[in-house]
């Protein structure tokens, strides 16, 4: 089962002490270099050489600046960070040895911390040591601040993460949000819990060069996705996913070189991407490049895909964004460019190739939005759902890439690149994150092709009625209908978010799975601030059929 170790000072001690018993365990000279922690497990098991460490943080002080690179297994068990001594609740690495933390998975073994300042609850910068960790989860816990710098998970140097969450339990904390030098993540799940919401998910550091790649990563419940901002860590984004982000899927700027590749972005708050430039110094041109990748606009028709500001001010760096093989669905307006003229300021540019989108963006007539690229469509993708990405077989966006494209060899599933989605005998790349499946055995073969779609009747939203205390502090209601079962999305966007003189206000977006006929959704007590909100709703049923977005004007009495 699950071993909870929380170690305040006399536990800190008691650990030492104990500890001490165990360093003798057949570790015989410098030589031992495998450590289990707290206890023995069948992947580090008690053979006589392991080392027994009772904390994960003597554990990774174990031997480590004997020259020798240290593993450590973490068994099934949550380590807590005291806030106390000179860590004051943060886990770091001391010592100059390279170190491995291999847990016992993300659902069973949890590091996080006692500290309740603005910290990190991992912090393994170090110029001297390269920490790699896998299958395990970072907690941000609910004990950091709320206002004022709210901490984050993790900061660290030229380390890889396989299989590591992040799951942040306070509102306004970070993430992943100072990765130093050539950092590795992948195959992770970035998420909030209970209501709150992250600030960055995952960021650049500002003190290493290197390069950031970032794989088979989702992204949920975050005010902006992935922010880079550094022109000496070029950012990779692949086969990854941002998940209703409140304000921006990707944030890109100070010189940041940024690529996406066979990714996601559904229901930015304001924009999918925003590429924005200054004048400080050091800052470089931003160059971003989209390639494969599908962006899906939420209910609001005034986000845009991507917004490009260029700063009025002498001095101003250039942004170049350049979008390929890609699909921009549901945006009334696809880009935003504010792009000012004059003797000293930056330039910008955007262009689209072999892509489908609305070639409509603001303003209407920009002259550095190039849209005279080969291939590009302006037509329904035709998603197998709301939700779900994939084409179906007619989609206009099968085989519609660029044929020359050879660059990208599989897609966000791992399915190889280019196939012969629509089966006229030529493999070209499809638009968009998903590649779609040979049609040649379909065309042949009755059976092999996919039944047909049974349910195509959308459920349906009636009888919308809000009610709310008279404070914030009494909460409110939700009262609606539906006609069949389905999950229902609710988002209460303010209007506006902010007013001279009062704090900003947060949008708040709930998600529940509701069932036909009458359902009541409660919204807790200071959720919503005292002023008027934009109300939508919207509901999908298990066939991914969604009912027509409901929208109302309601008000939160002070």
């Amino acid at each position: 089962g699950e071993i909870k170790m929380s170690f305040g000072i006399k536990a800190v001690a008691a650990s030492v002490v104990s500890a001490a018993l165990f360093v003798g365990l057949g570790a015989g000279t410098a030589s031992a270099d495998t450590i289990c922690t707290p206890g023995f497990t069948a992947a580090c098991p008690n053979n006589g050489t392991n080392v027994l460490q009772l904390s994960l943080e003597s554990a990774m002080d174990f031997n480590s600046s004997d020259g020798i690179a240290d593993t450590i297994y973490m068994s099934p068990s949550t380590y807590i960070d005291p806030n106390v001594g000179g860590s004051a609740g943060t886990l770091e690495a001391v010592g100059s040895d390279d170190l491995n933390v291999i847990g016992s998975g993300t659902d069973k073994s949890f590091i996080t911390s006692a500290g309740t300042g603005n910290q990190f609850v991992v912090n393994l910068n170090s110029d001297n040591r390269k920490v790699d960790m896998s299958n395990l989860t970072i907690v941000v816990p609910a004990s950091f601040p709320d206002s004022g710098g709210g901490g984050s998970a993790l900061q660290a140097n030229n380390g890889t993460f396989d299989h590591v969450d992040i799951q942040n339990l306070n509102d306004e904390s970070r993430g992943a949000s100072s990765l130093l030098g050539n950092t590795i993540w992948k195959n992770s799940h970035i998420y909030a819990s209970q209501g709150i919401s992250l600030d960055y998910a995952i960021s650049t550091g500002s003190s290493t060069a290197g390069k950031l790649e970032i794989t088979n990563t989702t992204i949920e419940d975050s005010d902006w996705g992935v922010v880079a901002d550094e022109p000496d860590v070029p950012v990779v984004l692949k086969k990854s996913r941002v998940v209703d982000p409140q304000n921006y899927g990707v944030y890109l700027t100070k010189g940041a070189q940024f690529v996406m590749e066979n990714s996601v972005i559904t229901a930015a708050g304001s924009q999918a991407i925003l590429a924005s430039t200054g004048n400080a110094p050091g800052e470089s041109d931003i160059d971003a490049q989209i390639r494969s990748s599908t962006i899906v606009a939420g209910s609001d028709p005034a986000d845009v895909a991507i917004r490009v500001t260029i700063s009025g001010a002498f001095g101003s760096q250039n942004a170049d964004v350049s979008v390929s093989n890609s699909i921009l669905s549901g945006f009334t307006n696809t880009w935003d460019m504010v792009t000012p003229a004059g003797p000293g300021i930056g330039t910008a540019s955007l262009s689209f190739r072999h892509s489908n989108f609305n070639p409509v963006g603001l303003p209407a007539d920009s002259p550095v939005v190039d849209l005279t690229g080969p291939g590009n469509i302006n037509a329904d993708p035709l998603f197998t759902s709301a939700t779900d990405f994939h084409l179906v077989p007619g989609s206009p966006a099968i085989d519609a890439g660029d044929p020359a494209d050879v660059g990208i060899i599989d897609d966000y599933d791992g399915t190889l690149r280019p196939l012969d989605g629509d089966g006229d005998g030529s493999r070209i790349i499809d638009m968009g994150a998903f590649e779609t499946a040979e049609l040649v055995n379909c065309l042949n073969t009755q059976s092999a092709c996919p039944p047909p779609v049974v349910d195509i009747t959308a459920p349906r939203v009636s009888k919308v009625k809000f009610k709310h205390g008279r404070s914030p502090k009494k909460g409110g209601s939700l009262k609606l209908t539906l006609s069949e079962a389905a999950t229902v999305k609710v988002k209460f966007k303010p209007v506006p978010a902010k007013k001279k003189g009062q704090k900003k206000r947060k949008t708040l977006k709930l998600t529940r799975k509701a069932k036909a006929g009458a359902n009541r959704i409660s919204i807790r007590k200071r959720k919503l601030r005292p002023g008027k909100y934009r109300l939508t709703i919207s509901a999908t049923d298990t066939a991914g059929n969604k009912s027509k977005t409901i929208v109302r004007k309601v008000k939160v009495k002070g």
